[in-house]
């Protein structure tokens, strides 16, 4: 795949689904010279069959005209899928013959060792719950994301209907809470395993320090902070805070707190 990217350097975002990955994404991209790291690797399978169409696509999207900088976003939940493409031959990730673990460190090390400069960019939504309830929350709703205009719905199908309620279940919330602490450990299990540091972001960092955080990006990236001039920010927040409160005091109470 190296040799079908131009640019010397990298970013990559290495996510957990619902910790505000897009929003970072789209804030990165909209610098103009960090690379465009959005999720490559789902719309290069849903537009390319064959490996090498699909690491072309990948290659192509996520370049910015003119930038030294290839970046994308990387679900710890896909990087076994990104990893396949990676390897030679096409070799097939079969669950308990290849480790995830062997493929996690594929990946990482294609990114570390192939570039002249690779910053790795991690994100987390606290606290857990909040991260847990907007995974629970997509699962019934299929709402993605708002954006200008226009509210982004999934490829699923749901029962749900705009305008009916939204009743938080709580024992749910508690189960992706824990998967989402469970995939964070695997990020951070596997950049320890190859001695990699990354640019740490919270998501509330994100949310409200827009756009004085990517100064911090930049700087991460060796670029100039005058790049901030040209943020700017499209989405808006999906879900309202009196809902979010209300899945709050359900998981306080199914917890005993």
């Amino acid at each position: 795949m190296r040799a079908l990217i131009a640019q010397p350097n990298a970013l990559v975002i290495l996510g957990v689904q619902r910790c505000g990955n897009t929003l970072l994404a789209r804030d990165i991209a909209s610098l103009g010279v960090l690379g465009n790291p959005a999720e490559h690797l789902l719309k290069a399978e849903a537009a390319q069959s064959s490996r090498g169409a699909r690491l072309a696509h990948i290659a192509a999207a996520g370049a910015a005209p003119g930038g030294d900088t290839f970046a994308m976003t990387l679900m710890i939940n896909y990087i076994g899928r990104f990893g396949e493409l990676l390897m030679p031959a096409r070799l097939p990730f079969v669950p308990g013959k290849l480790p995830i673990r062997a493929v996690e460190d594929v990946v990482l090390r294609f990114f570390r060792d192939r570039f002249e400069r690779t910053t790795f960019v991690t994100l987390r939504r606290d606290p857990l719950w909040e991260a847990a309830y907007s995974h629970w929350r997509v699962s019934v709703t299929n709402q993605y994301h708002r954006e200008p205009g226009k509210i982004r719905y999934g490829d699923g199908k749901v029962a749900w209907r705009e305008g009916d309620p939204i009743i938080p279940d709580p024992a749910e919330i508690v189960r992706y809470a824990t998967k989402i602490a469970e995939n964070h450990a695997r990020i951070d299990a596997a950049l320890a395993r190859n001695a990699i540091v990354p640019l740490a972001l919270s998501y509330r960092e994100v949310v409200d320090g827009f756009p004085d955080y990517l100064g911090r990006v930049l700087a991460a990236a060796g670029k100039s902070e005058t790049a901030l001039a040209s943020a700017h920010r499209d989405m808006k927040k999906l879900t309202p805070d009196t809902e979010v409160e209300a899945a709050r005091i359900a998981v306080r109470e199914f917890l005993g707190l």
